[in-house]
């Protein structure tokens, strides 16, 4: 996606999902109707991932001469790649256009998904800039409510994948007035692996198997989304029905896991203290969290492992969901008012260690207040400084074996019993 600009700014996505299903021929005919013309068509029926290469046609995107690459050239076999690897998982794939042909509007191509009633939508760009330097993964996001989750989860999926013995950095997501996001009614993402401008990328994708980790990347980013993380390239374990063994090395910027009724559950079978508020306290979690792309299973699973399920002095006294700033054993604890503050504030806590600071404008900005801890941990360096589970140890809390304890306890709640 060449912009010429370097600083461009599952309860909820499967119920969105079946809303997607849901929507007919009838009701598709009708907007057509009233708009005047004809709807796209879905060039492969019961596809349930539409993969969009960008631009296309007479719009060559960005261009690296140096190199002789062009975006439009390279996203095609990107999205070819990654249909390949999505269809012998058993996901059914379609692409909004396989090269040649009319250039498409960004629209249409929204479209197209909505045409096909797929659960997910994915626009495959590569970012540019005037200068050589710029080079980050970034995914972008067109209407919050059913996008933004599964923007960051797919975000979390690229710079993890790709960064590894490279400059690649982390460009985090952005909002973005894009057609084809906005008319897609699922949830749908653009995503910029790399920069075609940087010529260190440049030249992995022109001699190397560049195109290829990001085709892969793609890939096991939707099928995380779809719940059905596997070995799409020979790595990785596929899920339980209870939502998969946890282990310290699993991110915590995800697709959901799990469901509030099974942690809830799991809390009554502990003799867990203040129920009503740790009712109230999972569903927020399990509301709050996919909204900014972090796995609820993982925010539960902390929270259990602190508080010894809810049974500890700290969440009894205080609801205080995770030791936030209990600095020694003697050092009083913050008290929340209900279930709900206490899930806001740990969100809040956990988001400034995976993800950095929260501005203004961010959905978790007016919760800021919630979290004592927020300054001092952002003073003491902890901004972006966990991607995963095992990233909390030694970070959030001191002790080596804290990552293992939070995964233990997220077997205990969302295991097949």
């Amino acid at each position: 996606m060449a912009t010429g600009r370097w600083m461009r700014r599952a309860s909820r996505a499967r119920a969105l999902a079946v809303v997607a299903i849901l929507v007919g021929a009838t009701a598709l005919g009708g907007l057509a109707s009233r708009l005047g013309g004809t709807l796209p068509a879905c060039p492969a029926r019961g596809a349930a991932v539409v993969l969009d290469p960008g631009h296309g046609g007479a719009e060559p995107g960005a261009v690296n001469e140096a190199f002789g690459l062009v975006e439009r050239d390279l996203v095609l076999v990107i999205a070819r790649r990654t249909a390949a690897l999505l269809r012998a998982e058993g996901i059914p794939v379609a692409l909004t256009h396989d090269g040649g042909g009319a250039t498409l509007g960004n629209t249409p191509r929204g479209q197209i998904a909505n045409a096909c009633r797929a659960l997910v939508f994915v626009s495959i760009h590569l970012n540019s800039f005037g200068e050589p330097d710029p080079n980050y993964a970034k995914t972008f996001w067109g209407a919050a409510e059913k996008d933004l989750a599964f923007a960051g989860a797919m975000q979390a999926v690229l710079a993890a994948d790709l960064a590894p013995g490279t400059n690649l950095g982390d460009g985090g997501t952005e909002q973005l007035e894009n057609g084809g996001l906005l008319a897609a009614r699922m949830p749908a993402a653009l995503v910029e692996p790399v920069f075609l401008s940087n010529p260190d990328e440049a030249a992995r994708l022109a001699g190397g198997d560049r195109a290829d980790r990001i085709a892969d990347a793609i890939a096991r980013g939707v099928a995380g989304w779809l719940g059905r993380l596997g070995p799409l390239t020979g790595a990785g374990t596929a899920p339980t029905a209870g939502g998969g063994a946890f282990s310290p090395s699993d991110p915590l910027f995800a697709s959901p896991r799990g469901t509030a009724e099974w942690a809830i559950a799991a809390a009554e079978a502990a003799g867990a203290r203040r129920l009503p508020e740790v009712r109230a306290y999972v569903a927020e979690v399990y509301r709050l969290g996919p909204t900014i792309g972090v796995d609820p299973a993982v925010v539960v699973a902390q929270s259990a492992h602190e508080t010894g399920f809810w049974r500890s002095p700290a969440w009894g006294d205080h609801l205080n969901p995770a030791g936030i700033g209990i600095t020694g054993p003697d050092a009083p604890s913050p008290t929340w008012g209900g279930g709900t503050e206490a899930a806001r504030a740990q969100i809040v806590h956990l988001y400034l260690y995976a993800a950095g600071e929260i501005g203004p404008g961010h959905p978790l900005a007016p919760y800021l207040p919630l979290d004592p801890r927020y300054e001092a941990a952002r003073s003491a360096g902890r901004a972006g400084t966990a991607r995963t589970i095992g990233d909390l140890s030694g970070r959030w809390a001191t002790d080596p074996r804290y990552a293992e304890g939070i995964a233990r306890a997220a077997d205990r709640l969302f295991g097949p019993g």
